[in-house]
């Protein structure tokens, strides 16, 4: 039954949206039900007939009989009749029952009921055949019966609106009230009180008829409820199987749009991060330049300055840096050449550079010759053999003169 549960939960959130929603769904549940309703005693009754009659209250080219057409038209005028009392929630009880029965049966009695005194909306003065076994209440017990039937179903539990429908729906047809529409009059009765407690009206599909009087049968032989409680479940998932199929349709358009929105969404986000990454990165520039100075080319720089004194002098040039070899060797006449120091064992510290101490020669740099006994006296810039230990050999290695190496200046 997990079509009736979907159905029954559908119909709460219907019911729960509001009457709009409500009412569009019972104008397209009339039609179904007074077509199938009204076919289940008459094979005269036809579809199109009653989707004429219930759209312009006339029918074209028919070719039945009339009381036909009276029942359709009845059927229509006892669902506005429900619209209405449902809108008052009118309850269910002993004036409301025999007025849906004068709609339904109105111009629709025969000759023979109508002289024995039957009358549309007034319960029946005779026995009349129901079913195979059974001919319902005697005349004269009806009116008790309705009176404790009602009183029984306003006793019922609001949980269980099903349940207590089908009771009703089988007592009812048991009792067989009326001389005539009984089965049409119990029918709506059993949806009228279905919506007074927010449950799915039920369509009796034609076709299913004979499951539908083995149903009642079963109530009044054995008072076997069970059986019509599984059929009006069934016959409610009918019904409203489109609506359950179109809910579904609804929600995978529903799923798909709004996955469509997210992606669009996320679009929109990437963009905005993009832009105010541009954004950012555009006033950044903006600051740098306007922090930084400005840059100007070198004729800008000396056309700003003022123009020097003709009387100034000019300026010395730039002394030529010699190579990195040549630094090593001792200039003549130079005051602070640069010599290759000796080992630490013969070379004694010489004196600092720019130091007044002279010979008495005349020669200042006589006694840093003699302190330095690799450096020949006789010759100057010459430099004699001496013993250099490489810090990473233990050997003392021979080196020939620098001079001869790096030449002289």
């Amino acid at each position: 039954m997990k079509t009736y549960e979907q159905v029954a939960a559908l119909w709460q959130l219907q019911c729960e949206d509001g009457e709009a929603k409500r009412a569009e769904a019972l104008s397209k549940f009339a039609v179904p039900f007074a077509y199938n309703s009204c076919r289940i005693e008459n094979e005269c009754v036809t579809f199109p007939c009653t989707q004429e009659i219930f759209a312009s209250d006339s029918v074209s080219a028919y070719t039945g009989d009339l009381r036909t057409l009276f029942e359709i038209h009845n059927a229509k005028q006892a669902h506005g009749l429900l619209l209405d009392s449902l809108q008052a929630r009118r309850p269910l009880d002993e004036a409301l029952v025999p007025e849906f029965h004068r709609v339904l049966t109105q111009n629709t009695y025969d000759t023979r009921r109508l002289q024995r005194g039957e009358r549309p909306g007034a319960y029946k003065r005779h026995a009349y055949g129901v079913g195979k076994d059974t001919v319902g209440a005697p005349p004269e017990d009806v009116q008790e019966e309705m009176a404790e039937l009602l009183a029984e179903l306003d006793a019922a539990p609001d949980d269980q609106p099903l349940t207590a429908a089908a009771y009703f729906h089988a007592k009812f047809e048991n009792i067989h009230p009326f001389a005539d529409g009984n089965g049409r009059t119990g029918r709506l009765l059993l949806n009228y009180y279905l919506l007074l407690h927010s449950h799915p009206p039920i369509v009796i599909h034609e076709e299913d008829r004979d499951r539908y009087y083995d149903a009642l049968a079963a109530w009044d032989t054995s008072q076997d409820l069970q059986p019509l409680i599984v059929f009006l479940q069934e016959q409610t998932g009918k019904t409203w199987l489109g609506m359950l199929q179109k809910a579904d349709r609804f929600a995978e358009e529903v799923g798909a749009e709004k996955a469509r929105a997210l992606r669009e969404e996320l679009a929109r986000e990437r963009d905005r991060r993009q832009m105010q990454t541009w954004t950012t990165w555009r006033s950044g520039l903006a600051d740098m330049s306007h922090r930084s100075p400005r840059r100007t080319s070198p004729s800008s720089i000396s056309s700003s300055r003022p123009a020097a004194a003709s009387t100034s002098a000019t300026p010395p040039p730039r002394p030529k840096s010699r190579p990195l070899w040549t630094r090593w060797s001792a200039s003549a006449g130079s005051g602070n050449r640069r010599r290759r120091p000796a080992s630490r064992e013969t070379c004694a510290r010489p004196s600092r550079p720019g130091s007044t101490r002279t010979s008495q020669t005349g020669d200042p740099l006589a006694n840093e010759r003699q302190m330095l006994p690799g450096i020949s006296p006789e010759i100057p810039g010459r430099t004699a053999f001496v013993s250099i230990r490489a810090p990473w050999a233990g050997s003392v290695s021979r080196r020939g003169s620098r001079s001869s190496l790096c030449g002289t200046r």
